[in-house]
């Protein structure tokens, strides 16, 4: 989780200490480029297209208290959409996302580098997972498996998962449930259909909510960071 609670107080944990100074940027930049493009007119209007797993998870909340600052005299054009996008074509004037290797031609900030965590709910995790270790029962319908579409070749798999985690158990991709957006396997685990990988960033406020628990003590470093991508 990002924010703990100290007294009357709201403090960062460690995993914000380490994800505000990307977080800060991404809106430092943001500022920026509003501050631009509202020179010579009464309101800036700033486009900004986002993965759809990030639109609710992280950039919604962080955004708000932007909104109540700095940005409030921007208007926002937000719009939730899978990569690759036409930054000229729909006048976007940045782009939250997973990497930059779609976007050779445009200056590239890396946000903050996440993991891919087991994630269940507390249900779940009981019935199937009392000990973790015991990995190997777990039935192959159990899992839930992501497809983040043929751009993505470094997604987080079961396979890679279990490959660094050094855990002798490989589902068969052929059973369980399939999705093709991060934020669908979130929601799928919520709901008690199995067991699903997600990037840990986006998976603490279900986390922190009691909704999700960790399942499995294992992690495993995502290959890209998350960035902004803006033209020059």
């Amino acid at each position: 989780r990002r924010f703990l609670r100290s007294g009357n107080r709201i403090v960062l944990s460690d995993a914000g200490r380490a994800a505000y100074p990307g977080i800060e940027q991404a809106f430092s930049v943001i500022a920026a480029v509003s501050a631009a493009l509202g020179e010579g007119r009464p309101r800036a209007r700033l486009v900004v297209s986002v993965l759809p797993a990030l639109s609710e998870r992280w950039l919604m909340p962080a955004l708000a208290e932007w909104r109540a600052g700095p940005g409030a005299e921007t208007v926002l054009d937000m719009r939730v959409e899978l990569d690759p996008v036409a930054f000229a074509k729909d006048r976007i004037d940045l782009r939250v996302t997973y990497g930059a290797t779609l976007y050779p031609e445009y200056r590239a900030e890396p946000l903050w580098q996440d993991h891919a965590i087991a994630v269940a709910t507390p249900g779940f995790a009981a019935h199937w997972l009392p000990d973790p270790g015991r990995i190997a029962d777990l039935p192959d319908a159990a899992f839930i498996h992501s497809h983040w579409g043929s751009d993505s070749a470094t997604e987080p798999s079961w396979a890679n998962f279990m490959a660094a985690a050094r855990i002798a158990r490989f589902p068969d991709p052929s059973r369980g449930l399939h999705v093709d957006l991060t934020g669908l396997a979130i929601a799928a685990a919520e709901a008690g259909l199995g067991l699903a990988l997600a990037p840990a960033g986006l998976a603490a406020p279900a986390i922190a909510a009691g909704r999700l628990v960790r399942a499995l003590p294992q992690e495993m470093p995502l290959a890209k960071p998350y960035a902004m991508i803006l033209p020059h």
